[in-house]
């Protein structure tokens, strides 16, 4: 179990994050498979390995690995991220079951209600979509990416009664990650187009996703994994 729990954390450092300028998706692969061989019950090396299919677009097979692993022993990021598999294969009455057995497992997670808010926005379901984002915003006052999300759905929505003060947060933090030479990700460049954001703040999201394509580009294996 020792050394299926070192292949597990080699292949989590291997794939390392959207930030990373080093990705090794193919070696996290290998890494993860031979942690799986070596202890079938280690749980969370079904879900890293599954989310790194996600990541590729092979949605059937990221799936099949996180529906295996919390076949093993459920827990709540495993299914959050079983949420957001089914809801981007459009299967999102199963993709909220997810989400609230997430809820469920782990009140404190901020994602599960984020992506279940973010799947009632598939549904045109606005009200509970602005619910759920601010139930993560209980939960995690600095969660950005909720914020953002929630200032899109009250401007979609025309429910403009917090939303400038919501706006305001979102706009302070773009202004403070620029001065610290930091590049965000949670405000996204369609909602830079229509959010009255200040030109250089504008630009900083504009350039952050524009390097953010350039590392995942160059993270692509040549071929499609194997399922």
């Amino acid at each position: 179990p020792s050394l299926a729990l070192a292949h597990y954390q080699l292949g989590e450092l291997r794939a390392g994050t959207v930030f990373s300028e080093d990705r090794d998706v193919p070696g996290a692969v290998a890494s993860l498979k031979r942690a799986i061989r070596l202890d079938g019950t280690l749980s969370e090396a079904y879900m890293s390995l599954g989310m790194l299919y996600w990541g590729q677009g092979q949605l059937a097979p990221a799936e099949r690995l996180l529906r295996r692993g919390q076949g093993i022993r459920p827990f709540s990021e495993g299914q959050a991220n079983l949420g957001i598999v089914l809801s981007d294969m459009g299967r999102y009455e199963e993709s909220i079951h997810a989400f609230r057995e997430s809820m469920r497992l782990n009140p404190a997670l901020a994602e599960a209600p984020k992506c279940l808010a973010d799947t009632y926005k598939h549904l045109n379901r606005w009200g509970d979509a602005i619910a759920m984002y601010k139930k993560a915003l209980a939960i995690r006052p600095t969660y950005w990416e909720a914020l953002n999300d929630l200032v899109h759905a009250l401007q979609h929505t025309c429910e403009w009664g917090d939303w400038a003060a919501h706006f305001d947060r979102i706009e302070a933090e773009l202004s403070r990650e620029l001065a610290a030479g930091h590049r965000p990700l949670f405000v996204k460049p369609f909602h830079a187009l229509i959010y009255p954001l200040k030109v250089e703040n504008m630009l900083l999201v504009e350039q952050t996703y524009a390097a953010r394509a350039t590392r995942l580009v160059r993270s692509l294996v040549p071929t499609p994994l194997p399922a």
